[in-house]
């Protein structure tokens, strides 16, 4: 299970899915989140990355998130297993 923030309106919700994150929030409507006709999560799974630091992320240049999550591994809830073992 994961804890999902929005840096930009402070919402939270949970997903068992990281790569689902933003259907996991429900910004308010008056808040600062996103305002853009799309799915804020197939935008920002849609990156191409290739940026000039070789990170993705809001405010880095060329990148299509749309604005910040903080995404927290909630302990004791995904079970993580080492390549080769």
């Amino acid at each position: 299970m994961y804890h999902v923030l929005c840096q930009v309106s402070g919402t939270s919700g949970f997903t068992e899915d990281p790569s689902k994150a933003y259907d996991a929030l429900a910004c308010p409507e008056n808040s600062a989140c996103c305002k853009s006709d799309h799915d804020c999560g197939e935008a920002a799974n849609a990156c191409p990355g290739g940026h000039p630091d070789g990170r993705c992320g809001y405010g880095v240049d060329g990148c299509t998130v749309c604005h910040p999550l903080t995404i927290t591994v909630i302990p004791g809830s995904v079970n993580l297993s080492m390549a080769g073992a």
